[in-house]
């Protein structure tokens, strides 16, 4: 999907990009849950803090209009 909604002239500096963000949150995510375990005392709102971002995520990709979707139609 994230090939067709990008431009086909400029796929290698978006794909970067999209490698770029996949490196950063392979960081963040688990320094997030730690931080955030490590202050309160308890695991569970760690593991929370990390399902907010799961549900931010689909609530952001709910947004998108699927090209390919809209191809068949």
């Amino acid at each position: 999907m994230f090939s067709h909604l990008i431009p086909q002239e400029k796929s290698a500096e978006f794909f970067g990009f999209y490698n770029v963000v996949g490196k950063a949150a392979a960081v963040f995510g688990p320094v997030m849950m730690g931080t955030i375990t490590h202050l309160s005392g308890n695991p569970r709102l760690g593991i929370l803090s990390v399902a907010l971002l799961f549900f931010a995520g689909m609530f952001f990709f709910r947004l998108v209009h699927d090209p390919i979707d809209a191809q068949s139609n």
